[in-house]
Protein backbone atom coordinates (compact mmCIF):
# COMPACT_ATOMS: atom_id res chain seq x y z
CA UNK A 1 0.00 0.00 0.00
CA UNK A 2 1.45 3.64 -0.97
CA UNK A 3 1.83 6.23 2.04
CA UNK A 4 -0.49 9.61 1.70
CA UNK A 5 2.00 12.73 0.88
CA UNK A 6 0.02 14.22 3.50
CA UNK A 7 -1.12 13.15 6.98
CA UNK A 8 -4.09 14.99 7.34
CA UNK A 9 -7.03 15.25 5.29
CA UNK A 10 -7.50 18.98 5.39
CA UNK A 11 -6.58 19.79 1.80
CA UNK A 12 -9.59 16.96 0.39
CA UNK A 13 -11.83 18.46 3.02
CA UNK A 14 -11.37 22.08 1.74
CA UNK A 15 -11.42 21.00 -1.95
CA UNK A 16 -15.12 18.47 -1.53
CA UNK A 17 -16.66 21.54 0.72
CA UNK A 18 -15.45 23.62 -2.77
CA UNK A 19 -17.26 21.10 -5.22
CA UNK A 20 -20.41 20.90 -2.79
CA UNK A 21 -20.78 24.69 -2.51
CA UNK A 22 -20.43 24.69 -6.40
CA UNK A 23 -23.28 21.62 -6.90
CA UNK A 24 -25.68 23.46 -4.78
CA UNK A 25 -25.25 26.97 -6.52
CA UNK A 26 -25.89 24.36 -9.68
CA UNK A 27 -28.78 23.26 -8.16
CA UNK A 28 -30.53 26.83 -7.33
CA UNK A 29 -29.50 27.92 -10.96
CA UNK A 30 -31.90 24.96 -12.40
CA UNK A 31 -34.47 25.59 -9.79
CA UNK A 32 -34.63 29.45 -10.43
CA UNK A 33 -34.40 28.28 -14.29
CA UNK A 34 -37.40 25.75 -13.48
CA UNK A 35 -39.55 28.44 -12.49
CA UNK A 36 -39.07 30.83 -15.17
CA UNK A 37 -40.06 28.01 -17.25
CA UNK A 38 -42.91 27.57 -15.51
CA UNK A 39 -43.77 31.14 -15.46
CA UNK A 40 -43.28 31.35 -19.31
CA UNK A 41 -45.99 28.40 -19.55
CA UNK A 42 -48.67 30.01 -17.71
CA UNK A 43 -48.43 32.83 -19.94
CA UNK A 44 -48.61 31.13 -23.07
CA UNK A 45 -51.66 29.03 -21.50
CA UNK A 46 -53.23 32.01 -20.66
CA UNK A 47 -52.74 33.73 -24.04
CA UNK A 48 -53.94 30.66 -25.53
CA UNK A 49 -57.15 30.87 -23.50
CA UNK A 50 -58.09 34.37 -24.31
CA UNK A 51 -57.52 33.81 -28.44
CA UNK A 52 -60.25 31.27 -27.55
CA UNK A 53 -58.16 27.76 -27.65
CA UNK A 54 -60.40 25.11 -26.17
CA UNK A 55 -57.65 21.85 -26.38
CA UNK A 56 -56.75 19.83 -23.04
CA UNK A 57 -53.41 21.76 -22.62
CA UNK A 58 -52.06 19.19 -19.93
CA UNK A 59 -52.14 16.55 -22.69
CA UNK A 60 -49.80 18.58 -24.89
CA UNK A 61 -46.43 16.56 -24.47
CA UNK A 62 -42.95 18.41 -25.64
CA UNK A 63 -40.97 17.01 -28.52
CA UNK A 64 -38.64 14.01 -27.86
CA UNK A 65 -35.49 13.11 -28.95
CA UNK A 66 -35.99 10.57 -30.84
CA UNK A 67 -33.56 7.74 -31.85
CA UNK A 68 -32.32 7.91 -35.28
CA UNK A 69 -31.32 3.94 -36.12
CA UNK A 70 -31.27 4.37 -39.82
CA UNK A 71 -29.70 7.15 -41.67
CA UNK A 72 -31.59 8.76 -44.79
CA UNK A 73 -33.55 6.19 -47.40
CA UNK A 74 -31.10 3.54 -45.60
CA UNK A 75 -33.67 1.58 -44.74
CA UNK A 76 -35.82 2.24 -47.97
CA UNK A 77 -32.06 0.70 -49.97
CA UNK A 78 -31.74 -2.05 -47.89
CA UNK A 79 -35.22 -3.27 -48.43
CA UNK A 80 -35.20 -2.85 -52.28
CA UNK A 81 -31.37 -4.84 -52.53
CA UNK A 82 -33.24 -7.15 -50.77
CA UNK A 83 -36.10 -7.57 -53.41
CA UNK A 84 -33.69 -7.09 -56.22
CA UNK A 85 -31.91 -10.12 -55.41
CA UNK A 86 -34.36 -12.10 -54.32
CA UNK A 87 -35.24 -15.67 -55.65
CA UNK A 88 -39.03 -15.50 -55.45
CA UNK A 89 -41.83 -13.81 -53.43
CA UNK A 90 -41.15 -12.27 -49.91
CA UNK A 91 -43.62 -11.57 -47.02
CA UNK A 92 -43.51 -9.05 -44.49
CA UNK A 93 -44.05 -11.47 -41.57
CA UNK A 94 -40.77 -13.20 -39.24
CA UNK A 95 -42.44 -15.95 -38.98
CA UNK A 96 -41.90 -16.97 -43.04
CA UNK A 97 -38.47 -16.02 -42.47
CA UNK A 98 -37.59 -18.22 -40.21
CA UNK A 99 -38.94 -21.36 -41.80
CA UNK A 100 -37.21 -21.17 -45.09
Amino acid sequence: MQKARTETVDHTISGLSSKRADILGEAQDLRTRIAEIKNDLDAIDRTLNVLGYTGDLDAMMPRQKRDVVFGKGELFRSGMDVLRTAQGPHTSRLRSRLLS
